[in-house]
């Protein structure tokens, strides 16, 4: 299906050649995916593929994603890191990156090798290296940045609070709001009350926020959903508009239960002691982790019913058919049940 552009392929063609000082006749755009605040294209420029994100300009909108993604990246490349996009040419005041193109596919959940593991935690051993260098000082916190007990709580009752914003009554919304209820909103409390306890047993009260030394650097949507496997087999992680400092149990915590691309349970324990290890006091750090795994869980729940949403409350448009929104709301409130169930699992073990 043809993409819509938000313009005419010529008068992006003449910003793209401002942008990388070169002729607009020179540039070859094919469009490859729009959004409510972006459109990408891939360019050949000079013979050289290249990949294009455009943010669009006008009243209450913002370059904070491409600012984001830009001084990520650029940190990654001062420091050796390969496998991710190369920061090519940056204009904010257009809203536009160029970064090298990723020739490539994305790997399946079916793909799935303890490799592609091992390659994903070698990337943030390899990036994390770094966290106390000088050239970090341009990086903030990612989106939605959480770094105390509480913060994390709160993050999911505000994503809790809009689950009461469900809308229509056929049988599948029906089911929604009775697995909210029913379900989902008890588990929650008992989360909740196993955490107070849990976080006084580690000994780290839980409105006291991590010591910056304990951040990590994290992609923020860190995943492979979020990468591609090139010709040779090489894997690349692209994405960074949300890049920045983080909480490392929530790194690990929205890695391992990403509805996109979930993975094997019995990997987390290896992965989680690794990606510790890196720390002044890793076995607090497990630990901490360990408590705080239930917590991401019920919040990916909450991402999954965002279909059951009006826009309104999650400020998301999902781009669905109207013919197409039935299933994908059955797909992801089976999602959702699994998850429950496992995340029920989880407490019990903590417990």
């Amino acid at each position: 299906m043809a993409i819509s552009l938000s313009k005419d392929s010529a008068d992006i063609k003449k910003e793209l050649a401002e942008v990388l000082n070169g002729p607009a006749d020179s540039i070859e755009l094919t469009p490859m995916r729009t959004s409510q605040t972006k459109e990408s294209y891939k360019i050949i420029f000079n013979d050289e593929p290249l990949f294009v994100k455009r943010y669009f300009q006008g009243p209450n909108r913002t370059t904070d994603r491409l600012d984001q993604e830009w001084a990520y990246l650029t940190f990654l490349k001062e420091n050796g890191i390969s496998n991710v996009p190369s920061p090519i040419s940056y204009c904010p005041e257009k809203g536009i990156g160029v970064y090298s193109y990723i020739e490539g596919k994305a790997p399946k959940p079916s793909d799935f090798q303890a490799s592609l593991l091992d390659e994903a935690l070698s990337f943030h051993l390899a990036v994390n290296v770094h966290r106390q260098d000088i050239s970090t000082e341009g990086l903030t916190n990612s989106l939605d940045a959480a770094f105390s007990i509480n913060d994390h709580m709160e993050r999911v009752e505000l994503r809790i609070s809009r689950l009461q914003f469900i809308i229509g009554n056929s049988q599948i919304e029906k089911k929604c709001k009775n697995l909210v209820e029913s379900t989902l909103e008890p588990l929650w409390a008992d989360i909740r009350d196993h955490l107070q306890v849990a976080a006084l047993l580690l000994g780290t009260p839980s409105n006291i926020s991590l010591s910056p030394i304990d951040y990590c650097l994290s992609p923020a949507d860190f995943g492979f959903h979020n990468c591609m496997i090139d010709c040779s087999g090489k894997l690349f992680f692209v994405d960074f508009e949300y890049a920045g400092w983080d909480d490392p149990a929530r790194m690990i915590g929205d890695f391992f239960h990403h509805p996109s691309y979930p993975l094997p349970y019995r990997y987390h324990k290896r992965f989680m002691e690794r990606a510790l290890s890196i720390y002044r006091n890793p076995d607090w750090h497990i630990e901490r982790c360990a408590i705080l795994e239930p917590v991401h869980m019920i919040k990916w729940c909450c991402i999954l019913l965002n279909p059951f949403l009006p826009i309104e409350a999650t400020g998301q448009n999902l781009h669905i058919a109207k013919e197409n929104q039935g299933q994908l709301k059955a797909d992801h409130l089976l999602k959702a049940e699994q998850l429950l169930e496992h995340t029920r699992e989880k407490l019990s073990e903590l417990t």
